[in-house]
């Protein structure tokens, strides 16, 4: 989960140094043996348009003054982006870090726990209007929150339960303690960011698939993609990696930077594995859309940054609320590490680090956006 965002003003000043000094030379202040950058490649585009390129200049100055402002104690600050067909587009990385490392991407977990339910509707097991009365069981008014309300943050359960954060129990555990604790408001009338509505979603999971919920992930999403290695996984506490039982599925995943580009890619191919069919691209258009617009903001910390940002599905959408679709889809955690999608400019990129405390994403929040507007400024000169 994503706290302690710093004041708009602070926020400003961080993003107008890291654009200001990234029209600087590339390289500066750079450790021998410590750094990568300006690794690129052109993508393959075959739809008859240009290939994807970017300068690595800009990037790289930007990554050296991110790093040089970079909070005490970060080992390491790395970016990539890349091509549909999974050419890096830029790769460069600062200090103590590489995209093989398994780090704690916190609340860029949400996305892929999103994409897990959206592979099970497309294969029929759920649908998004489904409630938690039909697949747990539940009854009264909290039975009536539906599985799109859960992961959009606006079921009205208390949004941080502190059962997300025990080891001692079970997954489904979490979710009952959830409802017994009531709903705070009626189904979709307001918007709290936080992890107990998909804690709830990944009780519907196991319900569903008859699996612990890594299980299910596992063969759901990890596999089809190409994803074998058993350190991919969900853990109740990230920083400690302990807890598989009850796992945090809104903020527990341990990845590599290279396996969560494996997903984002899932996303640029609209929803194709090899050529194939994988997720309907009808459902990841939900991932783009709000269809609260009148839902009362109760916790968000984007805005609460300065930044006025709404909600999808799974992801936050980089325009203001009540924008009826948006192109752009970021999952920034706690620790840092900050995803990104580019729908209409064909890109994704992954800002990758692991700062060590819940205060990551208030510095990398600033520079994700400065090297986003690197990004888009130079591919908006096709």
């Amino acid at each position: 989960m994503m706290k302690g965002i710093p004041s708009g003003t602070a926020a400003c000043a961080a993003l107008a140094l890291l654009l200001a000094l990234a029209g600087c030379a590339a390289g500066a202040g750079k450790a021998d043996g410590e750094d990568s950058a300006g690794q690129v490649e052109d993508s393959g585009a075959d739809d008859g348009t240009a290939p994807l390129r970017l300068d690595p200049a800009p990037l790289d100055a930007a990554l050296d003054a991110a790093w040089a402002d970079r909070p005490a104690g970060l080992p390491g600050i790395g970016l990539v982006v890349i091509a549909p067909d999974g050419a890096r587009l830029y790769e460069g990385t600062r200090g103590a870090l590489t995209f093989q490392d398994r780090l704690p991407v916190a609340s860029a977990s949400k996305l892929v726990s999103a994409l897990v339910q959206l592979r099970l509707v497309t294969e029929g097991a759920l649908q998004l209007e489904q409630t938690t009365a039909a697949h747990l069981g539940w009854a009264g008014p909290e039975g009536a929150v539906t599985i799109d309300q859960l992961n959009a943050f606006t079921s009205g359960l208390t949004h941080d339960p502190r059962c997300v954060y025990l080891t001692g129990i079970t997954l489904a555990d979490c979710a009952e303690a959830i409802r017994r604790a009531g709903l705070l408001a009626a189904p979709g009338a307001t918007f709290a960011y936080g992890g107990g509505h998909q804690q709830v979603a990944g009780a519907i999971v196991e319900a569903v698939t008859g699996q612990p919920w890594n299980d299910a992930f596992a063969v759901v999403l990890a596999a089809p993609l190409g994803l074998s290695d058993p350190g991919l996984r969900y853990v109740t506490l990230p920083q400690q990696r302990e807890g598989e039982a009850n796992p945090m599925v809104a903020g527990g995943l341990l990845s590599t930077g290279d396996e969560y580009l494996r997903v984002l890619q899932l996303l640029l191919q609209r929803g194709e594995v090899e050529g194939a069919p994988f997720i309907d691209p009808a459902l990841l258009d939900r991932l783009h859309q709000n269809p609260y617009p009148d839902a009362a903001i109760i916790e968000s910390p984007l805005q609460d940054y300065g930044l006025d940002y709404g909600y999808g599905f799974g992801a936050w959408r980089l325009c203001p609320p009540a924008a009826a679709d948006c192109a752009v889809l970021s999952s920034p955690g706690a620790f840092g590490a900050t995803p990104w999608f580019d729908r209409d400019r064909g890109y994704a990129a992954l800002l990758l680090m692991d700062s060590g405390d819940p205060g990551g994403a208030r510095w990398a929040v600033p520079v994700e956006e400065g090297l986003r507007a690197i990004i888009e400024a130079q591919l908006d000169l096709r």
